[in-house]
């Protein structure tokens, strides 16, 4: 079996980030690492520097640099396997695939879910994209959550993959989503630019200014009012891709998305008689990407699920 090297690298503290503590600028630095994790990090001397000694609390300042030897990757990692499961596909060439995914597909596999996601069937209708990037999440250009349903892109290729990751880390794709929330927005067209990072006591949950927050911009606009005023069809414009962005940011104004329990709380449904959402009701509708290869542009669109057209259709008429 073949050994693999530690990750080593080194990072200089800004201007920005002088005067916090040690743990709290490496989430910043590292955003997709628990503090937990970091704190692990420093205590078993995967970060150091010459200049004084590390634990988790002493304050960096500016110039400071740390060298960080990481924890070697695994060897094998877990493959995941082909399975013949349904995908509906809106777009496919020798390049890319884009999809309309169902709410309810977990996008690839994870502790709790191995198998039945929307990789393993893409592996075993493509299994070209098994070369694309990294092994165990091959042709994975971004991702969804669980219970939003709509436009998800694949990559066939590994130059396909770059250039696709290039055009989102960039923030040259134009990202539409479609949503009921809780009410009407006033004013009915805003813009939301509030930071997001992890929540500090749920760590499963995302927070306005949390734990190493990002910059995070979404614009909304009212498409209509539905169940009399008390929801409404939002259409959501993100140039960022902060995890739970949408959500966070319309419960943050108090029109969380209906279905979001998460976030939401009491107003994760319209008042009664009207009828409670079935799952979160945020669809990713609208995509425009330059193709990875030829750079024209497509601009794709995925019809809302059946459960999203029949919960607005109840939301449009007087309950029975």
């Amino acid at each position: 079996m073949k050994t693999q090297s530690p990750i080593v690298t080194s990072k200089s503290v800004s201007e920005n980030g002088s005067g916090v503590r040690l743990d709290k600028w490496l989430m910043a630095e590292f955003p997709e690492i628990s503090r937990s994790e970091l704190q692990r990090w420093i205590r078993n001397g995967h970060v150091t520097s010459e200049q004084i000694r590390l634990t988790p609390g002493v304050k960096v300042k500016t110039g400071m640099r740390f060298a960080f030897t990481l924890p070697e990757p695994p060897a094998d990692p877990m493959l995941p396997e082909p399975e013949a499961l349904p995908l509906v596909v809106l777009y496919e060439d020798s390049d890319v695939v884009v999809l309309n995914k169902a709410a309810g597909q977990v996008v690839h596999p994870a502790p709790g879910h191995a198998g039945g996601t929307v990789l393993n069937a893409m592996l075993h209708r493509y299994p070209d994209m098994r070369a694309a990037g990294d092994p165990a999440r091959p042709g994975l250009v971004h991702r969804l959550d669980i219970e939003t349903s709509g436009i998800l892109v694949f990559a066939r290729t590994p130059e396909a993959l770059f250039a696709l990751q290039t055009q989102f880390k960039e923030r040259t794709v134009t990202k539409t989503y479609h949503c009921a929330c809780h009410s009407i927005p006033n004013p009915i067209a805003q813009r939301i630019d509030l930071p997001i990072g992890r929540h500090p006591v749920h760590r499963k949950k995302r927070a306005i200014h949390g734990e190493g927050a990002r910059s995070a911009l979404s614009h909304l606009q009212v498409i209509k009012g539905l169940a009399s005023g008390s929801a409404s069809l939002l259409e959501v414009k993100i140039e960022t891709g902060r995890t739970h962005q949408i959500r966070v940011h319309l419960a943050h104004i108090g029109h969380p998305v209906l279905g979001d329990t998460t976030y939401g709380g009491k107003r994760a449904h319209p008042p009664s008689p009207w009828p409670r959402a079935p799952r979160i009701m945020l669809h990713a509708y609208r995509l425009c990407i330059r193709h990875p290869r030829t750079e024209t542009l497509l601009e794709l669109e995925a019809p809302y699920p059946r459960d999203m057209v029949e919960y607005l259709s109840h939301l449009e008429h007087a309950p029975s």
